[in-house]
């Protein structure tokens, strides 16, 4: 459960955590997820981001959570195995890239169940329209910020609804079965 993951790991079950998942580098543009824990940390006291992942901007992003004195609201846990563990002990999934393909974290994340904050952006833009869930916002700190704020003030049943949703989605778009029957359509039609 939850609460067994984040005690497994050393993490208050009274946090509040934003996770993303992915490579650091300028395309994944996780510095808009550290500017946005600087700007949020006094307004969200429990808020800690979970930052997966690794790359040729891990140390710089390092030291941007150093100067912007938020070691204790970020940790950088790098590439795991486990990813599920990580998603199903947050609260909020962030994708910031400017372009990505079909996301494959996204979907990993609307499938635990886990709330998804999306830049509108091409690849991230198909996971958040239409029948998605995710929400998509502006490409910039300012809506991520709001965004994020936003979510944490929303009422409890409704941020479980929202986890629901995704996971829905994903289970009708991307699970064995939804795949072997959008094949055999295919198949059958051509």
């Amino acid at each position: 459960t939850k609460n067994n993951l984040r005690n497994k790991h050393s993490i208050s079950v009274d946090a509040f955590v934003i996770i993303s998942i992915g490579t650091c580098c300028e395309r994944k543009q996780h510095t808009h997820i550290l500017e946005a824990v600087k700007r949020l940390k006094s307004k969200i006291p429990n808020l800690l981001y979970l930052h997966l992942g690794s790359g040729v901007d891990e140390e710089e992003e390092k030291r941007i959570c150093s100067m912007n004195d938020t070691d204790s609201n970020v940790i950088f846990v790098g590439n795991v195995e486990n990813v599920n563990d990580f998603l199903v002990m947050s609260d909020l999934y962030l994708m910031t890239s400017k372009i990505e393909g079909l996301g494959n974290a996204t979907v990993e994340a609307m499938g635990a169940a886990i709330p998804c904050v999306l830049y509108d952006t091409p690849g991230s833009r198909d996971l958040g329209v239409g029948p998605a869930p995710g929400i998509l916002i502006d490409p910039n700190t300012n809506a991520l910020e709001k965004s994020i704020l936003d979510f944490y003030n929303l009422n409890s049943n409704k941020k479980i609804d929202l986890g629901i949703e995704s996971l829905k989605f994903v289970n009708d778009n991307y699970s064995k079965n939804s795949a072997i029957f959008n094949w055999r359509v295919v198949y059958l039609n051509h």
